[in-house]
């Protein structure tokens, strides 16, 4: 599972604003083509309409696969169709010399409003994404991660469920930084936050929690089933192979694992987890520690 970085998000920002902006000018085109009388634009009497304006041709081009998942993303698909569909009707009856009701105005003013909403609603989401996430990994941020304990711990609470925290650290990373430099050093950052993403379900979030430390959230998932993951994640870490400048480095990370339950809150287990991951380092690296009360 890839996060979005900010990299890919920036643009996005850039392409809603760019969005909202052209709709804008194209609204008083329409306009003046109803009240003015001038030719209407073969591309707005298309059925592919939607698709060839300036926000089509992004919206249909490549997307993030995580952008795709956002609750706005396709909802505004539904609204922009709708948009151009009911702009193609005026048209044609202005072509047709059939009279424009109030309720047709009415009608093609509230498509446009439900579209420009729900365009800043994307915004936001998609600027929460932004603000939330590490720059350099793309994982989620440690000013994140207080609202994701308190989901952890209203789940625990009100649902007895089960869950848990896993805190990694990367083993002897200070020799990384010192020997092949900072540059290496955040490939290599980088490399163990995507290896992390992708050994998680889509419920799970991995967050930096410091500078080679990272914090991972496990919903409905017990200690035996949280280790059984952190191993997957320890063996494809040590197994990564990263290249720089000729120069090979291999990698290892130690773990450690707390339960989030009844009496044991979730800050508490973050603490508890770092116990367990002070043991596993202490134990000789590269393994994984669960607290055992």
């Amino acid at each position: 599972m890839k996060t979005i970085t900010n990299q890919a998000l920036e643009p996005v920002i850039n392409n809603i604003d760019k969005a909202i902006q052209s709709h804008r000018f194209w609204v008083r085109s329409i306009m003046h083509t109803l009240v003015c009388d001038e030719e209407p634009s073969s591309k707005d009497l298309s059925e592919s309409a939607h698709k060839l304006c300036e926000f089509g041709c992004w919206y249909y081009g490549p997307q993030p696969e995580k952008l795709e998942r956002l609750q706005a993303y396709a909802v505004i698909e539904t609204h922009h169709i709708n948009l151009h569909v009911a702009t193609a009707e005026l048209l044609r009856k202005k072509i047709s010399n059939v009279v424009i009701s109030q309720e047709d105005l009415d009608v093609f003013f509230g498509h446009i409003d439900l579209f420009l909403n729900t365009l800043e609603q994307f915004r936001r989401e998609v600027y929460t994404l932004l603000y939330n996430r590490d720059p350099l990994t793309g994982v989620f941020n440690r000013r994140s991660f207080d609202e994701e304990l308190n989901k952890l711990q209203d789940l625990v609470s009100k649902d007895a469920n089960l869950a848990c925290i896993v805190i990694l650290d990367l083993d002897y990373f200070k020799k990384i930084n010192d020997s092949f430099g900072h540059t290496k050093g955040d490939e290599v950052l980088r490399q163990t936050a995507e290896v992390v993403q992708q050994k998680l379900r889509n419920i799970d979030k991995v967050f930096r929690y410091g500078g080679e430390e990272f914090v991972i959230s496990l919903f409905h998932t017990s200690k035996a089933e949280a280790y059984q993951v952190a191993e997957r994640i320890r063996e494809s870490i040590a197994s990564m192979n990263i290249v720089f400048e000729g120069n090979s480095v291999n990698v290892t990370a130690s773990f450690g694992i707390a339960e989030v339950a009844s009496n044991i809150n979730a800050e508490q287990a973050v603490v508890l987890a770092d116990k367990a991951l002070y043991q596993a380092k202490k134990n000789g690296r590269n393994r994984v520690e669960i607290f055992e009360c």
